[in-house]
C-alpha cells in the first residue's frame, strides 16, 4: 500500500490526462481487505458530467508516533496500484481537478474533488510449512524447509521481502544418547540481523537451510529409524515502520524432528 518515502509502484500511467466527462465522488481498492505484502489498486469513482483533466494521488502514514506528512504519489489517471509491505493505517487522497465547462462561452472550472479514504493493512499472524518436510535426503545433503507467512488463513503478498526479514530462535533440544552426551543449549538471540544463505525471506517464503556434518562414527552409532534430534522453531518478522521504529511480528513456533532413514539418508517431520 502505502510508504512514508516513495512507494514502489507496480502500475502507473504517466503524464497528462485529457479531459475525461466524469465527477470524482469516491475511491475504492481493492483487495478490500489489504495484507502485508500484496498489491492494492486504488481507483477514482466517477460519476456525473465534469471534464476531469487531472487526478493527483498522496499518502501518508497515520498509525505511527510520527506526525504523517502528505507524500505524492506519481501518476495521472483515475488508478494507481501500489504494494505496502508493512502493516499499519494509511489515509490516501486524490484531488481531482476538473476543466471548464463545455457550453459556449464555457463555465469557469468547478472547485477540485477532494476524496480521502483510511486503509489498513493487516499484519502476519503465522505460518505454514509447504516444502521441505518428510522428503528423504541423503545424508550429505540439506533440506530446505520452506514456511509460508500468512494473515489468519490468507498467505501475505509476494512483496513480504521487499521490507521485512525473517528471524528465528531455537529451542527446548531434545538429543538422542549416544552419540550426543547432553542436549544442545537454547539460542540466547533472535537470528539473523539481515538476510542470510541459508536462512532468508524470499517473497512469502522464510527459506530455512538444515543441515549437520556428523562424523562417520558419530552417524553410525544412531540406529536406523530413530529420531536423533528436535527442537522447538520460533520465527517471527521485522521491519521499521516509516517513522524509523524498529518492530517485531510474532509468528508462531513449532517442534520440528530429525530422523535418520536407513543406513546413509535422513528426513526431517512434524507431529501434527
Amino acid at each position: 500500500m502505502i510508504k512514508k518515502r516513495m512507494p514502489v509502484f507496480v502500475l502507473s500511467i504517466l503524464g497528462f490526462v485529457s479531459a475525461a466527462i466524469a465527477d470524482v465522488t469516491d475511491i475504492t481498492y481493492t483487495p478490500t481487505s489489504p495484507i502485508m505484502g500484496q498489491i492494492v489498486t486504488y481507483t477514482a469513482v466517477n460519476d456525473g458530467t465534469k471534464p476531469v483533466t487531472s487526478y493527483k494521488w498522496e499518502y501518508k502514514y497515520t498509525s505511527g508516533t510520527c506526525p504523517g506528512t502528505w507524500e505524492l504519489a506519481p501518476g495521472n489517471t483515475n488508478t494507481v496500484a501500489f504494494y505496502e509491505a508493512r502493516p499499519g493505517t494509511w489515509q490516501v487522497r486524490l484531488t481531482a481537478t476538473y476543466g471548464p465547462g463545455t457550453g459556449m462561452p464555457p463555465t469557469p472550472p468547478p472547485t477540485p474533488a477532494v476524496i480521502t479514504k483510511d486503509v489498513t493493512i493487516a499484519p502476519a499472524t503465522g505460518f505454514a510449512i509447504v516444502g521441505g518436510l518428510d522428503v528423504t535426503t541423503a545424508r550429505t545433503s540439506s533440506i530446505v524447509v520452506k514456511f509460508r507467512v500468512k494473515a489468519g488463513t490468507n498467505d501475505c503478498g509476494q512483496f513480504l521481502s521487499m521490507r521485512c526479514i525473517a528471524q528465528e530462535i531455537l529451542t527446548d533440544y531434545v538429543t538422542l544418547n549416544p552419540p550426543f552426551s547432553g542436549t544442545a543449549p537454547d539460542d540466547v538471540d533472535w537470528w539473523p540481523d539481515t538476510a542470510q544463505p541459508t536462512f532468508k525471506l524470499v517473497g512469502n517464503e522464510i527459506h530455512d537451510t538444515k543441515a549437520f556434518s556428523f562424523s562417520d562414527a558419530d552417524w553410525n552409532a544412531i540406529p536406523a529409524g530413530a529420531t536423533f534430534l528436535s527442537s522447538v522453531q520460533a520465527l517471527r518478522l521485522k521491519y521499521v515502520d516509516p517513522c524509523g521504529t524498529t518492530k517485531y511480528i510474532s509468528l508462531g513456533s513449532i517442534r520440528i524432528y530429525w530422523e535418520k532413514v536407513g543406513a546413509n539418508n535422513w528426513r526431517l517431520y512434524i507431529i501434527p
